[in-house]
């Protein structure tokens, strides 16, 4: 098993620095998640900078996970295309980083994406995540990233049985 943190970087991955790796292994982790507020930003000499400094610390390449609220699920069929594009861009850096997984949050119908909404669990909703992940999947097969699902009761995915 790998024990690593989520949470302990202030904002996007870019801050992610020597003082920050130190601390995360004094306090006996592994590794320190990257969270990616733009895939769109990033370039060559970052993505290198981050594994030598993974690589410094004995740090494993860790989960990676975007920022991009709910529109996997959205009805507004540009907002969901979007966020799809920007899914498969955390793939293609997951891939170039040589990293575990990234993360694939369903998000919620919610202006909020961690909110609930009775129409997160129609099956309308459900339609529209799968529509989604399988375009998200054919891009993680051919990288040979891993996707790691997100449930809760407040999302389209509220059960062990819709993971299924």
């Amino acid at each position: 098993m790998l024990l690593g943190v989520a949470g302990l970087v202030p904002g996007d991955w870019k801050t992610i620095n020597t003082s920050v790796l130190y601390n995360a292994k004094n306090l006996g982790f592994k590794t320190v998640q990257i969270r990616v507020d733009d895939p769109q930003e990033i370039n060559h000499r970052d993505i290198i900078r981050i594994k030598s400094l993974y690589q410094e610390f004995g740090f494993q390449m860790p989960q990676t996970v975007g920022q991009y609220g709910g529109g996997l699920v959205s009805k507004d069929e540009k907002h969901r295309k979007s966020t799809i594009k920007f899914v498969k861009r955390m793939i293609n850096f997951t891939s170039k980083l040589e990293g575990q997984n990234t993360y694939l949050r369903p998000g919620s119908l919610h202006s909020e994406p961690w909110k609930p909404h009775p129409e997160n669990y129609s099956s309308e909703t459900f339609d529209r995540l799968i529509d989604s992940t399988k375009q998200i999947c054919s891009v993680a097969e051919s990288e040979g990233v891993l996707i790691a699902i997100e449930g809760g009761v407040a999302c389209p995915v509220s059960s062990p049985q819709k993971v299924k």
